[in-house]
């Protein structure tokens, strides 16, 4: 974060990253839900199933190549960013330790999935898929660290450059493997290969300055230290996600799990938003912890916590209307999944906003047992239930793990850390809920107008419980605004 970005009011700084970041990636999200009439018109729900397992493997891939270490790059910025020469030796540091541990770690694992594929990842050939993703997994180290950077430095105009850049040449390259050769999920494998590697160019281009400085032995141990603590967190919030796909695979088939992969296509739009929003927030909150100013805090967490419910409510009632209307009928049930997963956002933002004094008081032994914690949920629920519920076992599974983080990061941070939030605004927020998940479960999906009755009157229940808070944070920006 810069000195000119301290300087700017709070309203503005917020509002400013989450324009920035928000027009980049729901531009490119907004395309990409645009071009799945296009993709399930090619892609039948097994190539669906291929690519969402791969997704999975990559993700658990990404997060055990890299120790946790990037995550430390948020927090100690703010340590060396007064004097260039740290900076440059920390951000040297951590790259060599990526690149070292990319290719030691990628190499062990990817013997271990050859040896195992069959059994872990039934129906996915190693060659070319799970090979791909291994790939993918080491080239974006140099993307990961780049961004890293730039979140820190709330360089948010660069980094929707950078995804807007990103995003154009992956679904040039998908359509073109897809659409022109109709190679399809192998299709979508390469374009994705090929666009990791052209931006793995770009981000060491743009690292070469940082990348200047001197190894340091010191500044590594601190941040595999820090890493250490997170490391269990990441990987229990992917493995999660992978186990249960895997189970869901070998219980029915690649093409249920593509049948949920495209729900969870359509639930994108709810982690865009909490990624803008943890993105953005994330450096401001650490500015104002200093700063000790714990009220613009509260006032900024009880907004967020409503606006998510908002969100909510017009993702689960709105969004399966849509489906039938854009897919074949092979994709038709991925409707009734998207209610389902939809709760899982309100877990990871309440989880979010519970814990993310741990990230700044760098005390992170919980957040692993939080996580692990949830992994254990999803898995339960999945075992228990695949079998009868099949691919809904799955979503149930999902929404349960994160709703399991909420609740154990209430329980630490009400014990242990700065609390912002109180008790009486989410069940508020519970009592809006619980009706419109109800009912858009059961609704027909064609069922328009009962559908948008249910969406007004949910946004009515939530500006009438807080009408004096909204009117309170109107009247801030207004100000702040005029300044």
């Amino acid at each position: 974060m810069t000195d000119n970005a301290e300087q700017i009011s709070l309203p503005k700084r917020i509002l400013g990253a989450m324009f920035n970041f928000g027009v980049s990636n729901v531009m490119t999200k907004i395309i990409g839900f645009l071009l799945i009439p296009v993709y399930t018109r090619y892609l039948d729900p097994t190539d669906y199933g291929i690519v969402e397992l791969c997704g999975a493997l990559s993700a658990f891939v990404i997060i055990f190549m890299r120790l946790g270490v990037p995550g430390a790059v948020n927090r100690f910025y703010f340590d060396y960013k007064s004097d260039p020469n740290k900076l440059n030796d920390y951000i040297t540091t951590i790259h060599h330790l990526l690149v070292f541990a990319t290719i030691t770690l990628g190499i062990i694992i990817g013997v271990i999935v050859y040896l195992f594929s069959e059994t872990i990842l039934s129906g996915v050939l190693f060659f070319p898929f799970i090979l791909l993703t291994l790939i993918n997994a080491g080239f974006s180290a140099n993307s990961d660290l780049q961004k890293r950077l730039l979140q820190s430095k709330e360089k948010s105009a660069y980094m929707a450059k950078l995804n807007i850049s990103l995003a154009i040449v992956g679904i040039g390259l998908a359509l073109l493997f897809v659409v022109v050769f109709k190679m399809g999920a192998l299709g979508l494998m390469l374009s994705q290969s090929a666009t990791t590697f052209v931006f793995f160019i770009q981000a060491q281009y743009y690292l070469r300055n940082y990348l200047k400085g001197k190894f340091n032995w010191g500044m590594l141990k601190d941040s595999l230290k820090y890493g250490a603590g997170l490391l269990p967190h990441h990987l229990f919030a992917v493995l999660a996600p992978l186990m249960s796909k895997g189970i869901l695979n070998s219980k029915e088939s690649l093409a249920a799990l593509g049948v949920f992969a495209l729900a969870i296509r359509f639930t994108q739009p709810l982690d865009i938003i909490y990624d803008i929003f943890m993105v953005s927030f994330n450096p401001i909150y650490f500015s104002l912890r200093k700063n000790q100013e714990n009220q613009k805090i509260r006032t900024v967490y009880r907004s967020v916590w409503y606006i998510s419910i908002a969100v909510y409510m017009l993702v689960a009632i709105i969004l399966p209307s849509i489906i039938p209307l854009i897919t074949p009928e092979r994709f038709h049930q991925s409707a009734h999944l998207i209610p389902i997963l939809a709760l899982g956002f309100l877990g990871q933002v309440l989880y979010s906003l519970f814990l993310i004094e741990n990230y700044f008081d760098k005390n992170t032994r919980f957040i692993s047992l939080v996580t692990g914690t949830g992994l254990a949920i999803n898995l339960l629920v999945t075992l228990l239930t695949v079998d009868r519920f099949g691919v809904y076992a799955v979503a149930m599974a999902s929404a349960a793990g994160f709703i399991t983080w909420s609740i154990m990061g209430y329980v630490f941070s009400k014990k242990h850390f700065l609390n912002y939030i109180d008790l009486k605004t989410i069940a508020i927020g519970l009592l809006v809920i619980i009706p419109v998940f109800i009912v858009a479960i059961y609704t027909p999906l064609d069922a328009f107008m009962i559908r948008f009755a249910l969406l007004a009157l949910g946004f009515g229940a939530i500006v009438l419980f807080n009408y004096n808070h909204f009117t309170k944070v109107v009247t801030i920006i207004r100000n702040k605004g005029m300044q």
